[in-house]
This record gives structure tokens, sequence and C-alpha cells, in this order.
């Protein structure tokens, strides 16, 4: 809109009008009546009148341009912490009386629509609605702060709040095509246009296609740190976290070095960084920047916060993976506590936390514990959602894997086909958490001594995961080494190579040769080794996922404890028990002091070690 354009917008305020003809009347009053006239009152009556029109043009044109300013109802903008974004306060957004931001009906329906039609990662619908009215109400903001000085920014908006995610695209990329004709005058323009290209991308969660245009956001302006923090949020949440740490460390950089040490944008990007080396099975390395993390909110929040509760968590999941779920535990109930101070028991974070308590006691090799925790998790999750949500399918899924421990897969397989219901229904037939739940079902078979069944289940994931991902995806790769899994038990190990070798194959293009994933394939490959009557070849495999699991846990890891069992095992092939009790004496230590000496594991190995020494006597 042009400064003319605008102006005439402003005279047409009811006061400018009225004013605007009083000041005619007055005028008319005191150059033409007045003139004729020698009375004192009639003279200063035309002048109070002239004032009075000047003082109620002025009053018009004032409201005219603060109703321009106001053009949303006044709410609160809470700062809002998340993985992809920054603490802010911006221009005011409607809210309701909880916090949350009141979006018109047009727009809500486009989100849902999205959410039912396509797959996407996240397996907690609620929160996914939850992100992506957040993402909404920034672009909203983001190209209100534009639109008086570009005409596509202002369509956009235009558009976006109509639910029109296409259209908004169209405008956006018009502008950022105009400006990238000019891009030595227009740099910051064109960057912006990307971001937003790419936001819009993501409402419409089309997150691969979003990469692009993330990426040349960073490339026009580098030195923007919430550009780089989305960009590495979506190539992480892509599987490609150690690209994703390179940008979350630039932004990182350049916030410590605008805002300080101190400041809450630095405690995301330290929570960032963390959980991107834990997906890359660095949890020794995440630690120190959840630590980090956590003492900045400390700081600036106090210790009983929602976003201290989330680093909490995070340093749980961290040390569980570790093989610490007694240090894991810890954690987590420091979280379970904040977060029933900040919400109430029945809140679905509560869930979440008690959810890593259970899986945290199951793996001690206490499965009735865990089903109490999950039980506790799942009224929850009943109670805030209803039966078919997807994170009643979560917990049901981990109350199965309980009985499954103990040695219950008929009960197990139960709990996995209502997750399996649930998912379907939230998401469709070829979603890839329904991929995960056949994987579960086939597991229980393969328990219950079906391992055709289980194959089957496990082809079907393996379809859902190519058509989700491609070829080279790390859940294609468990699926293969699930399949692997159910041929060898079926008597055809060499077959089962086959599997075992093609995920390695994508573990390794993915992880790079030192990860746990990378571990498990080489572990599985000389298992199946050891059957075709091969120990030697079997221990030159089980030997390297040894060294990979060391490098990444330390020695004492449980995983360390599972190799040393293989290891041995392969030597009494061998005959040779000495060196095969040797492995289990090390493998039992570790399991001891892990999970203590009622665990199966522990159970187990002395059984094996009773056996070796009466055979040497």
């Amino acid at each position: 809109m042009d400064d003319f354009s605008a102006w005439a917008e402003h005279l047409k305020h009811p006061l400018v009008l009225v004013g605007f003809v009083m000041f005619l009347l007055s005028s008319y009053l005191k150059f033409f009546a007045v003139n004729k006239s020698t009375d004192p009152k009639v003279i200063a009556g035309s002048t109070v009148f002239l004032v009075l029109a000047v003082i109620i043009i002025i009053v018009g044109l004032v409201l005219s341009f603060s109703q321009e300013n106001a053009r949303s109802p006044s709410g609160v903008m809470s700062p809002v912490v998340n993985a992809g974004g920054d603490v802010n306060i911006t221009y005011n957004f409607p809210r309701d009386e909880h916090g949350n931001p009141v979006i018109n009906d047009k727009v809500m329906a486009r989100l849902l629509k999205n959410l039912e039609e396509k797959d996407f990662q996240l397996s907690d619908k609620q929160k996914e609605l939850d992100g992506l009215i957040e993402k909404y109400v920034e672009l909203s903001l983001a190209l209100r702060k534009r639109e008086d000085t570009d005409d596509f920014a202002a369509k956009a908006r235009e558009r976006l709040e109509e639910g029109d995610l296409e259209g908004a695209e169209k405008y956006l990329l018009q502008s950022y095509e105009s400006n990238m004709a000019g891009v030595d005058e227009n740099r910051k323009g064109a960057a912006a246009d990307a971001y937003e290209i790419a936001e819009i991308k993501v409402l419409k969660l089309e997150y691969r296609e979003a990469l692009p245009y993330y990426e040349q956001a960073v490339k026009l302006e580098p030195g923007n740190p919430i550009y780089l923090n989305d960009y590495g949020y979506h190539l992480n949440a892509l599987g490609e976290p150690k690209k994703a740490i390179a940008y979350y460390e630039q932004a990182l950089k350049i916030d410590r070095e605008t805002v300080g040490e101190k400041h809450p944008n630095v405690a995301i990007r330290l929570n960032n960084i963390g959980l991107a080396w834990d997906a890359f099975g660095e949890s020794k390395k995440a630690i120190g920047y959840y630590e980090q993390a956590l003492e900045i909110f400390k700081t600036v929040y106090g210790k009983k916060h929602s976003n201290v509760a989330t680093v909490l968590n995070n340093m749980g999941l961290a040390w569980h993976a570790l093989g610490e779920p007694k240090k894991a535990i810890g954690y987590y109930e420091q979280a379970l506590e904040i977060d029933k101070e900040a919400y109430g028991d029945k809140h679905p974070d509560v869930a979440t936390t008690l959810n890593n308590i259970g899986s945290a006691w199951n793996t001690l090799g206490e499965p009735k514990k865990a089903i109490g925790y999950y039980e506790q998790a799942l009224e929850i999750v009943k109670t805030v959602y209803g039966e078919k949500h997807p994170l009643v399918a979560t917990t049901l899924n981990n109350i199965g894997e309980a009985w499954r421990v103990l040695g219950e897969p008929k009960k197990a397989l139960g709990y996995y086909e209502q997750a399996h219901v649930t998912v379907k229904a939230a998401y469709g037939e070829k979603h890839p958490h329904v991929a995960a739940t056949f994987n579960n079902i086939g597991s229980a078979r393969e328990d219950l001594g079906e391992p055709k069944q289980a194959m089957g289940y496990y082809q079907q994931a393996l379809e859902i995961d190519k058509a989700a991902y491609g070829d080279n995806h790390p859940n294609v790769a468990r699926d293969l080494n699930n399949i692997g899994f159910s041929l060898n038990t079926l008597g055809e190990p060499k077959k089962a190579i086959e599997y075992y070798e093609q995920a390695l194959e994508i573990d390794k293009t993915v992880y790079g040769n030192k990860h746990p994933d990378v571990a498990i394939r080489l572990n599985n490959i000389g298992g199946a080794w050891n059957t075709l009557g091969e120990p030697e070849k079997a221990i030159g495999y089980y030997e390297q996922a040894l060294e990979i699991d060391k490098e990444a846990y330390g020695d004492k890891h449980p995983n360390v404890a599972i190799r040393f069992t293989n290891i041995g095992s392969a030597w009494n092939a061998l005959g040779e028990p000495k060196k095969a009790i040797g492995y289990y004496e090390q493998a039992l230590e570790i399991f001891i002091a892990s999970y203590g000496e009622e665990h199966p594991y522990v159970k187990d190995l002395k059984e094996k070690l009773d056996d070796l020494s009466s055979g040497a006597e």
C-alpha cells in the first residue's frame, strides 16, 4: 500500500469526517458570516468551533492509526521453548485464558486435515498439532512485520489466515524470486522468504521438501541463529544428526556472542546439540550438553520449571542408553516431581515420565514394577485423549514389552495387537508407526515359536518403511535385521547373513563405522556364522562389536557383557572351556553391577558357569 492510499484510508475514519464537516462550517462562519458581525461573543464562538473541529480531526486520525497498529485483539504472547525455536516475546497474538493461541476455524481445519492425510514422524498427534499452531502463529507474526513494505508478504498472510497454505506459498515464492533477482540489495528479504517457505512446507508436513529452503535461508543469512537452529532441528528429525550438530553449534556460537552465556536461547541450543549426539549414539557427549542447558534453565527459571523437567528427562534417557537405568530413574523422578507440581497428576508430560520410569525398571529386570508405572501412564492418557490416541498405543506397547520380558508372549501379543489397532486408526495403514507395531507383533510371534509368521510381520514393516523413508533409513535396517533373525531361527543362517549385511551397510552409511547399531549388526552376523559351525569367524565379528560398544558406552555397559557372553559361547564351541569361563565371568560381573543378582541374564550366566565348571571337573 503506498503512502497516499494509506492516508486516504485514515481520512475515512468517522471522527475525521465529522471534524472535517465542522471545520468547513466553522470556516464559513468565521470568514463570511462573522466578518459582518462585530459581536465579540459571535467571533469567540466561531473560533472555538473551528478549534474544536481541528481537535476532532486529530483525535480521529490518532484512533485510526492506533487501530491499524492493533489489528489483532490484545493478548499475552508467552515465551515458548521448544527444540526448534527460541524464547521470544513478539507482537501480540490473540490467546485464550490458558495462553493457547486462538486461530480461526479455517486454519485449524487445514492443520487437522494435514494430520489426518499425511504421514508424520512424531508419536503424539496432539503435540504435533500444538507445534504446528505455534509455527502458524510465528509465521503469521513474521509476515505481519513485513507486510507494510512487501505486498507479497501481505498477500501471503491473507492466504495463510484463510488456511490456504498453497496460496501463501505461491506469494512467498514470488517474493523470493523478486528478491533473488536483486539479491545483493535484498539478501535479508530473500533469506526471510526462503525460511518462511520452509515453514509453510512444515505446516503442510512436507519436512523433506522444507530442507532446501532452510538451507537457502542459512546460505543467504549465515549469521541468523534461528535459521541455523531450525535447519539443524529438521536435519536431526530426518536422520542426519551429525550434520545437525554443525548448524546447532554455529547458532550456539552466535547466541553466546549476542545474548550472553546464560540466556535461555543458549540453553535451547545446548539441549538440541545433546539430542543430536544422543541420536548419533553418543550419549556421554549428550549428557555434557544437557548438564550445561540444565544449569542455565535453573538459573533463569528456577528449579521447578517445565524446561528443567524436559532436560532432566533427556538426561535420564541418555543414562538409560548408557546402561545406567538406576541413574536414569533418579533423573526421571526429579522430572516427574516438577511436572506434577506444574501440571497436576493427570497431565500427558506426567504420563511420558511414568512411561520412562517403567522402561528403566523393565531394563533392570523388574517388569512387574514396570507394568505398575505403565498402567498409571495408560490411565492418564486415556483420561486426557480417549481410547484411540497414539500415546495410548505407545503405553500399550510398553506393557506388552514388559509381559514379554516376564516370559508371557501371549499376553504381550494381546497388548501389541491393541496398540496396532490404535495406531492404524490414528495414522492409516501405511504409516511408520504401524510398521513399528508389526515389528513388535513379529517379536512376540518369534517368542511363541512361530518364526515364519514373525517374518511375515517383519516383511510388512519393511514394505511400509521403504515407502516412507527410502532404502537407506535406520528403520529399514531394523526391519532387514529382524527378517535375518527369523531366517536364522528357521535354519537359514546364510540367507540371514545377507539381510544382516544389508542392514549393516545402511547403518554404516547413516551413522559411520562406530555406532552401537553397527555393533548389533556385527554381533548378529557373528551369531549366524556360529550357527553355521564357524565359531572362529563368529569371534571376529563379536570382537568388532565389542570394540564399538566399549568405545560408545565404556567397559561396564550391559551391551559389553552381551558381547563377552557371545565370545565365551564361541570359544566353548571351539572346545576352549577355560577361555569361555573367563569371558562369562567378565559378563557376569557387569550384569550384577547393572541389574542385581535376580536378573534373568545373571541367572542364565550362573547356570552356564556351573555347567562348564562341573564339566571341567
